[in-house]
């Protein structure tokens, strides 16, 4: 077993024979009670590691030596107290790291069996301490570790924790910004790594994790296809012909990572570009179509080392920052931290209330909580002060409520509030609401030459009030917010106010256009809403029909006939009548929010049960409107999910989309993902507003800090000074 071995070894007669070594080993192992002195005890794991990285063998071959050497750095691990513990780690990985760094070592796999070492829950902290990291090595001879690395990956499965060992070397470097080591070293090694994939019986679950995690980071970098292509056909066949589960796993990360690939590289392609683009990766895209991609790999919502290399390479850009900020939960609070999210999201609103509103009442209080989620040093940030100046007894904090009569509530209290200066207000008070009438802009011609018929408005029109997701009559389509009765109690009271000029509806406001045909006289009358948002109901449909945000949209605007309890009072008739009703939109609001109601009312348990119907998030939507109104299209930039089966309790988190991709916002916890993650979500996790911007609005980045009133700006500096003390003084006190 050690003849090959003792070839290599004696090659360099300052190094320990290894049958000298195997010897020593199982002398110490037969004498458990009994540890070498500190300096002797040092030596001799050096000497281990010395040998291991010239031992030559197969896994079989080398068993017995490498179960003994694991027996004996296990029993002095758990034997030794700190800090000698301490020093023979910290001496271990010294080493190590110096042979797999050296150029001219050609290191063995075997060696990585010292890493037994370390324990499975703390395979990152020997890069905290590290000396050789803490030095600064340089960038070639962390590039030399890293491919020894990604060699011994593709060689070796005998060692456990080595999967765990190179990610966290990895993690480690992109924390340190280099990411033109990885990058460069990565794409060195791809076509190695991925070659691996395709015999799935000699590859460990662990292993198969850093190929994926290597590929997936990878998925940004120029020319990566030209390192894919020449094996991807091979691995592919390799796992299609295995049938086994394991091999079909493999089979979609491989798909889905290099249609990723793919789709980011040829997205801003136009014309002769994108025809050669097309035509240099034929086979690879060919091989991909006759595989169904799901878009859904863990893998995928990983950051992409292409772009963090190049917000790297901007230096003291403040926008560039590439970590997002979350909010706590302060027991129920997840409805409203999803929808702070969302309206964060919503850049030309939050930039505008930084900008311009920081000293209204309510509005400042805003301002001051998006400028701490875009500039805190924490990754998280207590939304205590702003949600107990709310002040609300409708929205009690302690108590989980739905995300859209939050948003609607709040929206009302921000008009109130509008034109009211922070300064003179007493939050100590509980806010007062004023109900106003919505302002409805002049009409937009219906048609160029517009009938008798057509000019017919129900003198009712302008009832719209604050507070209903929309004026529209309400029926089987349309989530209904009142009855006919209270619509009645209005009409006997004096009317409310008309809204002032509101930015919020300046924003998120649209006008939604009724036209009712009587179906005894066919009298044509119209009604004109203000709405806020869509409230789209779920027809009924066949167990495996797919709806769509579009078709969802379609059908709430489509022609139905109003019946019964919902029967509209015909103004030339004078009484209720039968009639046909169609909607259409007038006004595009800038900025869409679409509410999906995905649920029923279960009238024995007096819940809002889900009805999971399955659904096709469309990331663009258009909106029918009348031939005047051209600016109908929309794109989606944030979603808030429900994950629960009843919408009287669950959770709710927010996906959305900020200056350098997507992210996941799940109260504190924020994550990177796909934009594709809405559709490949559980079951249970259904997405329940929507949000999309129009087309021809665009996009300002978030102002930097120096560009937030001052203000603001001298809250949020306090907050992390206070925030960078209390670490500090954590830290002094630690033992």
């Amino acid at each position: 077993m050690v003849v090959k071995n003792r070839e290599v070894v004696n090659d360099n007669p300052n190094q320990p024979e290894l049958n000298t070594v195997a010897t020593y080993i199982r002398l110490i192992n037969e004498q458990p009670n009994y540890i070498p002195p500190a300096n002797e005890l040092i030596e001799n794991c050096l000497n281990i590691v010395t040998c291991l990285s010239q031992t030559v063998g197969t896994e079989d071959e080398l068993w017995g030596l490498l179960t003994a050497v694991e027996e004996y750095l296990v029993r002095l691990i758990t034997s030794l107290e700190c800090p000698l513990r301490n020093d023979v780690i910290d001496a271990i990985l010294d080493k190590f790291f110096t042979i797999i760094s050296d150029p001219t070592s050609d290191a063995r796999p075997a060696m990585s069996v010292i890493l037994i070492v370390l324990d499975g829950s703390e395979t990152e902290a020997p890069f905290g301490t590290a000396r050789w990291l803490e030095g600064g090595p340089s960038p070639a001879s962390l590039g030399t570790a890293l491919a020894c690395l990604y060699r011994w990956i593709t060689e070796w499965n005998a060692s456990p924790a080595l999967s765990d060992w190179v990610l966290g070397y990895m993690k480690k470097l992109e924390e340190n910004e280099q990411y033109d080591v990885l990058i460069e070293v990565s794409k060195d090694n791809l076509s190695r790594l991925l070659l691996a994939v395709h015999n799935p019986t000699d590859l460990r679950q662990s292993n198969a994790e850093v190929i994926f995690h290597v590929m997936a980071s990878l998925r940004e970098t120029t020319d990566i296809l030209d390192k894919v292509a020449p094996n991807l056909a091979v691995v592919l066949n390799a796992l299609v012909a295995d049938s086994r589960q394991w091999s079909w796993q493999l089979l979609q990360n491989v798909v889905d990572i290099t249609t990723a690939m793919v789709d980011h590289l040829r997205g801003p392609l136009l014309g002769q570009d994108l025809v050669s683009f097309n035509s240099r990766y034929h086979a690879v895209i060919t091989c991909l179509e006759q595989h169904m991609a799901s878009r859904s790999s863990q893998f995928l919502r990983l950051p992409a080392w292409g772009s963090q290399s190049n917000m790297a390479a901007a230096g003291g850009n403040e926008m560039a920052v590439v970590r997002k900020v979350g909010l706590l939960n302060r027991g129920t609070t997840c409805y409203v931290n999803s929808v702070m999210q969302a309206l964060l999201a919503t850049r030309e609103f939050s930039n505008f209330v930084v900008l311009h509103l920081h000293n209204r009442a309510y509005w400042a209080k805003l301002a001051e909580l998006f400028t701490k989620l875009k500039y805190s040093v924490s990754t998280k940030v207590d939304p205590d002060d702003f949600y107990v100046t709310m002040n609300s007894p409708k929205f009690n904090i302690d108590i989980q409520h739905d995300t859209s009569e939050f948003l609607g509530y709040f929206f009302e209290l921000l008009l109130s509030y509008e034109h009211k200066m922070d300064c003179d207000h007493d939050y100590s008070k509980a806010p007062v609401i004023v109900t106003y009438r919505r302002r409805l802009p002049p009409p937009l011609t219906l048609s160029p030459n517009p009938t008798e018929e057509e000019a017919v408005v129900d003198n009712n029109q302008d009832e719209a009030v604050a507070g209903s997701s929309t004026g529209a009559t309400a029926n089987r389509k349309r989530a209904r917010k009142g009855s006919s009765n209270s619509r009645k109690r209005q009409r006997t009271t004096e009317p409310p106010p008309e809204a002032p000029e509101s930015f919020v509806d300046h924003i998120f406001g649209g006008v939604i256009l009724s036209r009712m045909r009587c179906m005894v006289c066919n009298t044509l009358s119209t009604t004109r809403d203000v709405f806020r948002d869509l409230s789209l109901a779920f027809p009924e449909a066949k167990k495996d029909h797919i709806h769509t945000v579009q078709s969802l949209v379609d059908y709430y605007c489509s022609t139905e006939l109003l019946t019964a309890d919902n029967r509209y009072k015909c103004p030339a008739c004078g009484c209720k009548r039968d009639v046909e009703r169609r909607a259409v939109i007038e006004y595009t609001p800038r900025y869409l929010i679409i509410v999906l109601k995905n649920f029923k009312f279960d009238t024995k348990k007096l819940t809002q049960n889900k009805l999971m119907s399955p659904t096709i998030y469309s990331h663009s939507v258009t909106l029918p409107t009348v031939p005047a109104q051209t600016q109908n299209g929309y794109t989606m930039y944030a979603a808030i999910v429900h994950e629960g089966t009843s919408m009287s309790s669950g959770h709710y988190y927010t996906l959305a989309k900020t200056e350098d991709g997507w992210y996941l916002f799940n109260d504190d916890d924020v994550t990177k993902c796909n934009e594709d993650q809405i559709q490949f979500l559980r079951p249970c996790n259904t997405p329940y507003m929507l949000f999309y911007r129009r087309d021809d609005v665009d996009e300002a980045l978030f102002p930097s800090l120096n560009e937030v009133p001052p203000n603001i700006r001298e809250r949020v500096k306090v907050h992390n000074k206070l925030y960078i003390e209390t670490v500090q003084k954590l830290q002094m006190t630690r033992p």
